[in-house]
């Protein structure tokens, strides 16, 4: 159930995120609007303060999510408790918020993507050394009950609104209008590659409904072995 959704989020987020794009096309005499620009021409004052209260609750969203993600693991790795772990990484955060550039910073996208990478295929080892549970322990396939909390983890995979503009306006003049042939390139590998993943996590951890001992946690990285 949760495949269909991830599959209906991505058609959205690539119908929603299309259009958001052309925005950049439809303000007189500014081919690179902002944000706030956009909602001003399209509300007045009014559009332009709901524009940057979106992104404002959406950016503390984000950050907030990304910070209790870190204190967890720094509470699984090194056993630091919930308030060293948040002054660790409010002191890493403000020191990086006072750097002028981030282009001394540039190489760690890579060395995040390899991290990524090797994390995937670790996970992905550990899987197939379980043995698959049986199809009719996976059933039902779609729980009215508790459908709607996959949107949580799921949102994540498309949530780049903030950068769209960006990203459109930095291509070149004669191929902003193929931008969303560019974003559905990026989005179709990157859902087929989680829901095959989410897949063989739910098919080999098994489910929590039928092995609640030993079963596919929230955070699937939870059910590798410790040490």
């Amino acid at each position: 159930g949760a495949c269909m959704g991830i599959a209906m989020l991505a058609f959205l987020s690539h119908f929603a995120l299309s259009r958001l794009a052309r925005c950049s096309h439809m303000i007189p005499g500014n081919s690179k609007p902002t944000f706030p620009a956009i909602g001003a021409a399209a509300g007045g004052p009014l559009g332009k303060a709901i524009v940057w209260f979106g992104m404002l609750a959406m950016t503390l969203g984000v950050c907030g999510s990304y910070v209790v993600f870190m204190i967890s693991r720094l509470q699984a790795l090194f056993g630091l408790s919930q308030n060293a772990g948040l002054i660790l990484v409010f002191v890493v955060v403000t020191l990086f918020s006072w750097l002028r550039s981030y282009q001394i910073l540039a190489y760690t996208s890579f060395l995040g993507i390899m991290a990524l990478v090797f994390a995937l295929i670790v996970q992905s080892f550990d899987i197939f050394q379980h043995e698959f549970v049986p199809v009719s322990e996976l059933q039902p396939f779609v729980r009215t009950g508790t459908y709607g909390k996959f949107l949580g983890n799921a949102g994540f995979l498309y949530l780049i609104s903030t950068a769209i503009l960006p990203l459109e306006q930095s291509m070149q003049e004669k191929e902003r209008p193929r931008f969303s042939s560019a974003l559905a390139v990026a989005m179709i590998p990157v859902t087929i590659l989680n829901i095959a993943f989410a897949v063989s996590a739910y098919w080999g951890y098994g489910d929590c409904l039928y092995q609640p001992s030993h079963c596919v946690k929230g955070l699937v990285v939870d059910n590798l072995p410790k040490g």
